[in-house]
């Protein structure tokens, strides 16, 4: 064992409103020892709370306006919507900075971490890989032996979770293989060196909890897989310091939040008048909709895969798009997984016009906009220009739009096409054990925060330009009378 050596477990989207009365139960026996060793906290996740841009704030340091890493998908050159990969990060990660000081690391199922970039040790990318003839796995000498050993690793699921039962538990079934699948990939990993910084995530949870969230008993199991393996590596004892993260919470779905229905209902978003756009806002109005699609494919267990759909779409055009936008007499459109609004029009007369239809809106007479933030409360740095203008928090991010489609639904609240139960909620979780003092006060801990804390566990220097102090920093030292456990 090395002195410094750090064992981290992500867990995307674990939440201790789930797991603190599980743990009280007894169910999961990892955690309750993880937390009579360390220290609990909440983990402050960034706005949005959304997978790409906390993990990339973590493995950066910064936020989205040095990183670059605004959502799942952005506009390219053309003002074509493309997916975010981890080459969209402009900014070195805390995996870089590691390798330059001679670190050995293994990095494993990291999200976002697709293209790889090299690091001193061993590299296997996590969410959004396309599959194994991908370059996933640095060095690359390594993919020959992977693939040999693990022919059937994927990096997401295969099956689709749809209306009927068959389909479902298919989907569950393959979330519990997974777990056990990437528990032989780390197994395998951990005996190829003695490491300064072993790190793997699990995407499971998030996954479960977002089709399952309204069957407790399925969540709890998949908690349970992944709660037996960190019991395995804390009886193992082969690390100094462990440190166990997740990037944001979970809570339920209520509905889909349509901003650009809404704004189109509001004049503050007006279509072009040609027979093509005018064509489609009749199917629209109509009904035919790409929410609605969906769902008739669900029903039919029909629907493609995403990359398949996406194509279909583009060359059928049956759907209101960005392009059917008169730029020129409207104010605002919403974009994103949660529909933050970019301003066409960016004088304080139209900013105050949006923000006060944003105030109004109500599902069944209950406002439904907890806060809004401009741009610059949230975003500084180069790539600022490139992020939404405004954000908001619907419902604590109950309400989301969860889509690439600009007109996904012709109501302005509609059921989610992609049946989820479960969203993001701001606060993930953060736990520490051994080396770290027990102390008091002290309940949370920002995103930015995490990552100089990392670096500090490692016995390295944190970055002058990171947005955050570690906890055990020595010009903070007296952080640590102020975490409470």
């Amino acid at each position: 064992m090395k002195p410094n050596s750090l064992f981290f477990l992500g867990i995307d989207s674990a939440t201790w409103d789930l797991i603190k009365p599980w743990v009280k139960a007894g169910r999961l026996p990892g955690f309750a020892r993880l937390l009579k060793t360390g220290l609990a906290l909440n983990l402050e996740s960034t706005v949005p709370p959304l997978t790409p841009v906390a993990w990339t704030s973590l493995y950066t340091g910064v936020n989205a306006g040095k990183h670059n890493v605004f959502d799942f998908y952005r506009f390219d050159k053309n003002k074509q919507i493309t997916v975010n990969l981890a080459d969209s990060n402009q900014k070195p990660t805390i995996f870089e900075i590691l390798s330059r000081q001679q670190k050995k690391i293994a990095v494993l199922n990291l999200p976002f971490t697709y293209p790889l970039r090299p690091v001193k040790g061993l590299f296997l990318s996590g969410f959004l890989t396309p599959n194994l003839e991908a370059d996933f796995i640095y060095p690359r000498d390594l993919q020959g032996e992977f693939k040999n050993r693990f022919p059937d690793y994927s990096f997401t699921e295969k099956v689709r979770y749809g209306m009927d039962q068959a389909s479902q538990s298919a989907y569950f079934h393959e979330l519990i293989e997974s777990i056990r699948q990437k528990i032989k990939v780390f197994d395998w990993a951990e005996s190829k060196a003695d490491w300064d910084l072993f790190a793997v995530n699990f995407m499971e949870v998030d996954h479960v909890q977002h089709w399952f969230f309204h069957q407790p008993e399925k969540m709890l199991k998949v908690y349970r897989q992944i709660d037996r393996y960190l019991l395995t590596k804390l009886e193992q004892n082969r690390f100094a310091q462990y440190l166990v993260f997740s990037d944001h919470g979970a809570g339920p779905y209520l509905k889909n939040l349509n901003l650009n229905t809404y704004f189109l209902k509001q004049g503050l978003l007006v279509l072009k008048t040609d027979f093509k756009t005018r064509a489609k806002k009749m199917l629209f109005d109509l009904g035919v909709t790409p929410s609605n699609v969906a769902k008739l494919a669900l029903k039919l267990n029909k629907l493609p895969s995403s990359s398949k759909g996406r194509g279909k779409a583009q060359k059928i055009k049956l759907f209101l798009e960005l392009s059917d936008i008169d730029w020129q007499k409207s104010l605002a459109f919403a974009f994103g997984y949660y529909g933050n609004i970019y301003l066409i029009k960016k004088d304080q007369k139209s900013q105050q016009l949006v923000r006060t239809a944003l105030n109004k809106l109500s599902d069944h007479g209950q406002p439904v906009i907890d806060q809004i933030w401009e741009k610059k409360a949230v975003y500084h740095g180069p790539y600022s220009k490139y992020g939404p203008d405004l954000l908001y928090s619907a419902g604590q991010y109950a309400y989301g739009a969860s889509a690439i489609s600009p007109f996904l639904d012709n109501q302005v609240f509609s059921t989610p096409h992609t049946l989820k139960s479960g969203e993001h909620r701001p606060l993930g979780i953060l736990a520490l054990a051994n080396k770290v003092k027990l102390a008091k006060k002290r309940t949370n801990i920002n995103i930015y925060e995490t990552s100089a804390t990392l670096l500090n566990l490692l016995g390295v220097s944190v970055p002058d330009y990171f947005e955050g102090k570690s906890i055990l920093d020595s010009q903070n030292s007296d952080l640590l009378n102020q975490i409470e456990l």
